[in-house]
């Protein structure tokens, strides 16, 4: 086998993996990876480096670079080192590290053999601290940037590859979704089977109450699907990304099967979806289509398009009305379960009507409306959290407070009323408990989070490439409408930077490997005027 069919296979697993953000604790190498050894892309991705360079081993100073492309990532990587000292020497919650019961015997026995002399467990800790964000700040780059180079790298001359491997991925990842979330149907429909095999496949495909928290549980409290993510919004985030490369499946192939197949994969995906009850899902699904009506606007004298087009909505709005009768029938199942009333055929028909109704208004309330109320579901702690990321982005505007400080920084400028939150007292007391060295807050927004860690020259250095890369794209599209793949990539990778409004980019690793792509993609139709071609059989 050749090294470009070893290198597909490593990145095709990548793709796929996507959907095993969080896997089980027992699966990690955690001094590897830091943060990123909770995701299975992880260890592919690492392995494609590892082999990268072993293949290069002889020629690693002769062989053809990209120089600027290491430049940008080695004056990024600087910028943030500058920002994380000068937020180290400044950090003024060093008595926050240790928690109440902090112990690291092995740091302890290297200090002893190299000053002689024995250290408190603060001392420890800080010192244990200001390593471990070092080193994650170092290791982030690599294994975002880095990796997406990685990608780029073997895929610059090999655009029909990436159509290959992000159909193919696609499929089979949503796929397996699917699968996992046809089991919940029957679990929320009180099939005992259906409870049995989630309670034993769980724990294997994710982790589960991690550091002893809540987060995340074996049984979502309300009637939230997830499928094979720890969370509802996960799912969420997974299936608008996703969904346009299944578009470009059926708009583009001329297997009738697989355009079946991909027609079946998109009605289930979009239902379980919008029966995960995520506000994230639902706005960022409608946006999809949204996206779609511009991508009519450019198509609009194809009428193979255009024909597409109707058909992939329809299974939307029959996604949607799937959604409702399967909820309206879970709830009055369980209300006439309740309530122990026997009906007759008759008030059993009115009932379902008037459910389906209250149902419809429900969901718009609770997944769309919501989204604009502070005090909706999360939206107290989310929006309160990113108030507090822009107040201390005013005060630290230029190099702001260093990478993996913001937890106590973030606390001190939380409003009361975020503060009295369930979630946000959580994080008081498992840091009092924990310290900062084990615990802290998460990005609830890539961006905002981003400009409080590392001002404002490090996030423009950061910004550069992702919106220059959505630049060429949009422009590559003006200037070549009729190639549907790259319309339905942007699509998606605009739906990544989406996410990152909400939450960190590093959510599921979909948006590095895209990065990678996007950017090979670009640079063989802008240097070679290839064509990608179009998807016939696999």
């Amino acid at each position: 086998m050749s090294s470009n069919k070893y290198i597909d296979s490593l990145i095709g697993l990548s793709f796929i993996f996507v959907i095993f953000p969080v896997i089980p604790m027992s699966l990690r190498i955690g001094f590897l990876g830091g943060e990123f050894s909770a995701k299975a892309s992880f260890y592919t991705l690492f392995i494609c480096l590892v082999y990268s360079v072993w293949l290069k081993r002889h020629s690693l100073l002769q062989y053809h670079l990209y120089w600027k492309e290491l430049l940008y990532i080695t004056l990024l990587g600087f910028s943030i080192a500058v920002s994380l000292v000068h937020g180290l020497i400044n950090f003024p919650y060093y008595d926050l590290v240790p928690g109440t019961n902090y112990m690291n015997h092995k740091l302890e026995a290297i200090i002893q053999l190299i000053f002689n002399e024995s250290v408190s467990e603060y001392t420890l800790s800080v010192i244990h601290f200001c390593f471990r964000v070092l080193k994650n700040s170092l290791t982030q780059l690599i294994f975002t940037f880095g990796f997406s180079y990685l990608i780029f790298y073997w895929y610059k001359n090999r655009s029909e590859t990436i159509l290959k491997i992000v159909s193919k991925g696609s499929l089979i990842s949503a796929s397996l979704v699917v699968i996992f979330g046809v089991i919940e149907l029957f679990y929320f429909g009180k099939q005992q089977w259906a409870l049995s095999l989630l309670t034993y496949i769980r724990p294997i495909v994710h982790a589960i109450e991690i550091n002893n928290t809540w987060w995340p549980p074996l049984f979502w409290p309300e009637l939230q699907f997830r499928s094979l993510f720890p969370e509802p919004s996960f799912l969420g985030i997974y299936t608008v990304i996703t969904i346009p490369f299944i578009w470009s499946i059926i708009f583009t192939s001329k297997n009738k099967k697989l355009v079946g197949l991909s027609f079946i994969i998109l009605l289930l995906l979009e239902m379980i979806t919008l029966l995960a009850n995520s506000r994230t899902a639902t706005v960022f699904l409608i946006i999809d289509y949204i996206l779609l009506v511009f991508a009519l606007c450019i198509q609009f004298r194809n009428k193979k398009f255009i024909i597409n087009t109707v058909l992939v909505t329809l299974i939307g709005l029959l996604a949607f009305v799937g959604n409702i009768v399967y909820t309206s029938n879970v709830f009055y199942v369980q209300d006439a379960s309740t309530k122990s009333i026997n009906t007759t055929s008759t008030t059993s028909k009115n009932i379902s009507t008037q459910q389906v109704a209250n149902e419809i208004t429900s969901y718009g309330e609770n997944n769309i409306k919501s989204l604009s109320k502070k005090g909706g579901r999360s939206n107290n702690q989310r929006y309160g959290v990113m108030k507090a990321d822009l107040d201390i982005f005013k005060e630290n505007p230029l190099l702001g407070i260093g990478q993996g400080l913001r937890t106590p920084y973030v606390l001190n400028h939380l409003d009361e009323d975020t503060l009295n939150g369930t979630e946000v007292k959580m994080w008081i007391e498992n840091i009092k408990n924990k310290g900062l060295i084990n615990i802290s807050i998460p990005m609830l927004g890539e961006y905002t989070s981003r400009l409080s860690e590392t001002g404002i020259m490090s996030f423009v250095l950061f910004m550069a490439p992702i919106l220059l890369l959505l630049f060429r794209l949009l422009k590559y599209i003006i200037q070549n409408s009729k190639d549907t793949f790259v319309i339905f990539f942007t699509i998606a990778y605009i739906e990544c930077l989406l996410t990152g409004i909400g939450t960190t980019l590093n959510e599921l690793y979909y948006f590095w490997i895209l990065l990678g792509f996007g950017y090979a993609l670009v640079y063989v139709k802008n240097s070679c005027n290839n064509k990608v071609d179009e998807i016939s059989e696999y």
